[in-house]
């Protein structure tokens, strides 16, 4: 979960029997979260029966739907 304004990033994990959740503070100054963003906007991780995840990817790096090229970086 994004906060309002962007500067927080909120997210749970499951395991066997642990809920864990983590915080990232400014989010868009994270190397290894747009690198994360930027493989998944390649669409290999699409599964065929289910909605693709490189759209809401590609959006979040500042690219629309549709681009198939390197995106935008996400920027302050």
């Amino acid at each position: 979960m994004l906060s309002l304004d962007g500067n927080v990033l909120c997210f749970p994990t499951t395991w066997e029997q642990d809920i864990s959740t983590s915080v990232l503070t400014k989010p868009h100054r994270s190397q290894v979260l747009r690198r994360w963003a930027e493989a998944m906007a390649e669409g290999t991780m699409d599964e065929p029966d289910e909605p693709p995840l490189s759209l809401g990817a590609r959006l979040s790096l500042g690219g629309t739907p549709l681009a198939r090229q390197p995106l935008g970086i996400l920027s302050d």
